[in-house]
């Protein structure tokens, strides 16, 4: 709430007027709302991984030699692989794509 009070006094300080109307108080007030929310979903990731996979053609077995991926763990500890298989993933056992994974080195990025 210290940061809706925060925009409602600038606004008002802004247009040079005693009360900010309904429209500018509303609108800090989903500001507000989604910043709770992409917070609250920062907390729930912090630690955690989140793997995007591409797939190419399926209709043959994958081919790792043409199939790439990249892992980076953010400052907040979320781990993000993007991979691009080139073949169907179905191929491969879980155990197999896991490993195949694993075996490229995570780039750390550092907080800003």
């Amino acid at each position: 709430m210290q940061e809706i009070e925060a925009r409602v006094a600038a606004l008002e300080k802004a247009a040079n007027t005693s009360k900010p109307s309904q429209v500018e108080i509303d609108q800090a007030m989903r500001f507000e709302s989604r910043l709770k929310a992409l917070e609250r979903i920062r907390k729930e990731l912090e630690g955690k991984h989140m793997r995007v996979v591409w797939t190419g053609s399926v209709s043959f077995k994958v081919n790792l030699a043409n199939s790439t991926c990249k892992r980076t763990r953010r400052a907040d500890g979320l781990l993000m692989e993007m991979v691009e298989l080139d073949g169907d993933p179905d191929s491969m056992t879980d155990a197999e794509f896991d490993a195949w994974v694993a075996s490229f080195p995570i780039e750390e990025c550092e907080r800003k």
